[in-house]
């Protein structure tokens, strides 16, 4: 099973987003024109992972209200075998990505 999310971000100026989980040495900046990771679907026997974590914005937007798709600042992608293991993988990764905007 995977799953992806998009967190809520608040209103401001983005000036960065950091990554606090094991399985991600740091976000890939996309909107700033780097390639997605190569992604690689888990096997039914593998441990719940963090596939990658994506920066949808360029430092300096200014990000607003979340009004349409355009407007998501972060994703990320997670895999797993069961449906708990996915929810307790999304809670987990909610709280180690930092998003810092300057108001």
């Amino acid at each position: 099973m995977a799953r992806q999310v998009y967190l809520e971000t608040p209103e401001g100026v983005l000036e960065d987003v950091k990554v606090r989980h094991p399985q991600c040495a740091a976000p890939v900046w996309a909107a700033d024109g780097e390639a997605w990771p190569p992604l690689r679907p888990g096997a039914p026997q593998d441990p719940p992972a963090l596939r990658a974590v994506l920066v949808l914005r360029r430092r300096g937007d200014n990000i607003g209200p979340l009004t349409e798709s355009g407007d998501r600042v972060v994703t990320f992608l997670i895999d797993a075998a069961t449906t708990a293991e996915l929810d307790a993988l999304e809670a987990e990764v909610r709280t180690s990505v930092d998003v810092t905007v300057r108001r």
